[in-house]
């Protein structure tokens, strides 16, 4: 079963509205259980990946717990005052679900962990692709060379390395007439690979600036601390973190690492503004 039936969410809000203290945490609970059984999360979470284009593609696994933990927080905050709008609880917790899905994936951690991810992982795979290409020919390769292999590598590696940001093309490099014989100077030599080194420099200092604000804010948050170095090396690493991969390296909640990052969404908004 992967919908919601009307009836039995009915009675359970009405328990939930109706009670306070731990009476209410136990609806509260019940909810979240009635749903994640139903498998409605992950209906929910394809169909509004589809919505968000690319970004929404390279999330889409992680938005069940993106959902999950903007129902819980609805769930926990809600009170009747704020249901004159609701028709049907289903509609209107999907319509929760697609808010915060929209949050999240327009938020800072996730728009800046795209781009240093895309540029981390084209690199990685420039540098891979010359070394290997170099030990199977005896010679330098040609910068149309690396760029095929190392094109075949993302395919083979990501399901959609194009929606990954993970395909390597000439600007990566530089002018295209000359050989590829030194990666790291031919990355600087074009307009266009110019425009992506001070892009990355950029987004390098604005992280180093976030860290230094999140810690200002709250040095005594040893998690918070060690929530944001740990979305700082996966982001380096030329992964995108997301709440379940910082909670399963750190080895704390999916909530609590959410918690976190809601705290460096606040910091980066801030700094942005």
């Amino acid at each position: 079963m992967t919908t919601l039936d009307d009836a039995k969410m009915n009675e359970l809000f009405a328990g939930l509205l109706g009670s306070t203290g731990v009476a209410r945490t136990r609806y509260e609970t019940q909810v979240i259980e009635y749903v994640y059984v139903t498998g409605v999360l992950g209906v929910w979470a394809n169909s509004l990946a589809s919505r968000h284009g690319d970004i929404g593609y390279r999330h889409r696994e992680d938005l069940v717990g993106v959902i999950a933990v903007a129902l819980t927080k609805w769930i926990q905050e809600l009170d009747p005052s704020r249901l004159e709008d609701v028709r049907s609880w289903p509609s209107f917790m999907f319509r929760v679900a697609s808010f915060g899905v929209r949050d999240y994936l327009n938020s800072g951690q996730v728009t800046v962990a795209s781009k240093m991810s895309a540029f981390a992982r084209r690199t990685k795979y420039i540098g891979y692709a010359k070394e290997r290409l170099q030990e199977e020919l005896g010679r330098e390769p040609t910068r149309e060379e690396i760029i095929e292999y190392a094109n075949i590598e993302a395919h083979s590696r990501l399901k959609d390395p194009k929606r990954q940001g993970a395909l390597i093309d000439h600007q990566d490099f530089g002018e295209v007439a000359r050989p590829a014989v030194d990666v790291d100077e031919t990355f600087l030599s074009s307009r266009g690979a110019d425009h992506n080194i001070a892009e990355r420099v950029e987004l390098q200092d604005a992280l180093r600036n976030i860290i230094t604000e999140c810690r200002r804010r709250r040095p005594d948050d040893a998690q918070l601390i060690a929530v944001i170095n740990e979305w700082v090396d996966i982001v380096a690493s030329g992964d995108e973190p997301t709440p379940q991969i910082v909670a399963r390296s750190l080895g704390i909640s999916i909530t609590g690492a959410s918690q976190s990052l809601d705290v460096l969404n606040e910091v980066m908004a801030e700094l942005r503004g």
